[in-house]
């Protein structure tokens, strides 16, 4: 599967009490209709070379509080 067809949202509440809020979700669109509209937020910031970007595992699943 091609980048482009990958999104990233945060969610702000998801109204389940076992998720945090501000979890940031990247996944491919079918996955992501799933989520509520007033839930999610996607991040297009056109200034940022989107391509470049490299996330790592542990900046993924690292808890950092809150």
């Amino acid at each position: 599967m091609s980048r482009n067809k990958f999104k990233i949202l945060m969610v702000m509440n998801s109204g389940n009490p076992k998720e945090k809020s501000g979890k940031i979700i990247i996944d491919d669109e079918k996955d992501i209709k799933g989520l509520e509209e007033e839930n999610r937020a996607e991040i297009n910031d056109p200034e940022i070379n989107q391509e470049d970007k490299r996330i790592s595992k542990e900046d993924l699943f690292n808890d950092h509080g809150g």
